[in-house]
């Protein structure tokens, strides 16, 4: 997350590593492992192939905009899983889900 000896912030290490130990248990992609047992009938979750998940996005706090990317912030160098690697390509919640969650952030950050 960022240059050798600085502080630590955060990483997606974990979830790559996840998707490899499913992968290797399975002898399958992990994608496909996830879509025929996990994702198969929830609600909210992307296609396969989907680029949906990646890009810039904002939310407007009642104190701001908050901008988010790939799971992180602007100028927070993020491990970009174009490549689809991480094990937490694809999957959301719904927007009820994500209404909620920003409220909470919102409740959290602003007030």
């Amino acid at each position: 997350t960022g240059e050798p000896g600085a502080r630590w912030a955060y990483s997606n290490t974990n979830y790559l590593v996840a998707g490899m130990i499913i992968e290797k248990v399975t002898g399958r992609d992990f994608r496909a492992v996830t879509e025929d047992g996990v994702q198969k009938g929830l609600p909210g979750t992307y296609p396969k192939g989907s680029r949906y998940g990646l890009g810039v996005y904002t939310y407007p706090l009642s104190c701001g905009p908050a901008w988010m990317h790939d799971g992180g912030l602007p100028g927070v160098r993020v491990l970009s899983d174009r490549a689809g690697r991480a094990a937490t390509v694809y999957v959301t919640g719904t927007p009820k889900d994500d209404r909620r969650l920003f409220a909470a952030l919102d409740a959290a950050l602003c007030r």
